[in-house]
Parts: structure tokens; C-alpha cells; sequence
């Protein structure tokens, strides 16, 4: 069965009608009817299968930047090493390094939100949210030094392995970017 974040949200509101919707036949003397459908509200409620932190091994990025540099042309390739903690349903936090799109070290903190969620068979999911942090490494850019970062994230994960595609705004110079990073699902 297709499990979604977003139903976490429906099965109370489901709840809520069920209850309401109970009491105002109790008023109107259908207690039996009334019953019923609370019965039936709480049978299509499922359990929420139980949340296990997980740690994710991220490889570097392989981007598209929207237009291409003047002066030299973008690294595509920015190879790299990062990790994910998933430690609520919806949060993590991303941390990582990698040779950015100008040739230069970058790091990278994050904190991820993933509060759209969609499973279509098992095994398989879809997120999508945001991340908020800082990277640091762009010339031009706070001199190198950090410097605040939110993007839009969707991610695929398959079983232990997934992909996170990232859109990543232009800033001053630097023109934006369509990223994709491996993942691996540790434990």
C-alpha cells in the first residue's frame, strides 16, 4: 500500500469529520448510523509503519548550469563525498564536500524538509521540500568564506539507493544550476 506524508494530514481530518459527522446524527437520533461511520472512519486509518533514522552516503554533484561562464567554461562534474541523517520522517540534516562548478573546494551544512511525500509501489518514493544552510568555496561570494543557501530539492529512492535533483538559484556571478547526487542508503 502507497504511504504519503501528505496522509498523515488526511486521517486526522478524516477523523475529525467522522466525529462530527457521528454527532450530529446522535442528535438527530441515528446513534447506530453514527456509530457506523466512526467504525468506518477508524478502519481506513493504517498504522503509520514506525520511523527508523537512517544514514545516507551522497556522492558530489553532476550539474547544468542555466548559461554558460564567459571566462571559463563550468565544471559539470563536481566530484565529492557528503551524508545525510533522515532523523524525523520528513528532516535531515545534509553535510558534505566537493569540487564546485568553479574548480574550487566546497562544504556544505543543511537542514532538509521533505514534506511532500509519494510511494507508488513499494519500495519506491518520492520527496519533495527544501534544504536550508550554508556552502562556502565561490570566489565572488563572501570571499570564499560561507554564505546562506535554500533550495528546492525532490528526491527518488529506491530500496538503498536514490537520487537528489536540486535547483540551485544564480547568485551574483554565478550562473544557476540543475544538480543531480547519488545516494546509498547506509542503514
Amino acid at each position: 500500500m502507497a504511504h504519503t506524508h501528505t496522509s498523515s494530514l488526511v486521517h486526522p481530518l478524516r477523523c475529525l469529520g467522522a466525529a462530527l459527522l457521528a454527532g450530529l446524527m446522535s442528535l438527530s437520533g441515528g446513534a447506530h448510523a453514527a456509530n457506523e461511520a466512526a467504525d468506518e472512519a477508524a478502519n481506513d486509518i493504517e498504522a503509520a509503519p514506525e520511523f527508523k533514522p537512517q544514514l545516507w552516503l551522497d556522492s558530489g554533484f553532476w550539474s547544468h548550469h542555466t548559461k554558460p561562464n564567459a571566462s571559463k567554461p563550468y565544471r559539470e562534474h563536481n566530484a565529492g563525498l557528503g551524508v545525510e541523517w533522515h532523523f524525523r520522517p520528513t528532516w535531515q540534516v545534509n553535510a558534505g564536500h566537493y569540487r564546485n562548478s568553479l574548480d574550487e573546494p566546497s562544504n556544505y551544512l543543511q537542514l532538509g524538509w521533505m514534506p511532500l511525500s509519494w510511494s507508488p509501489a513499494n519500495h519506491l518514493k518520492f520527496e519533495f521540500g527544501g534544504s536550508v544552510g550554508v556552502v562556502n568555496g565561490y570566489p565572488g561570494i563572501a570571499d570564499k568564506g560561507y554564505f546562506p543557501s535554500l533550495v528546492p530539492v525532490a528526491t527518488a529512492e529506491w530500496r538503498r539507493v536514490g537520487i537528489n535533483l536540486v535547483y540551485i538559484p544564480s547568485i551574483g556571478r554565478i550562473h544557476g544550476a540543475y544538480a543531480a547526487q547519488l545516494k546509498f542508503r547506509m542503514f
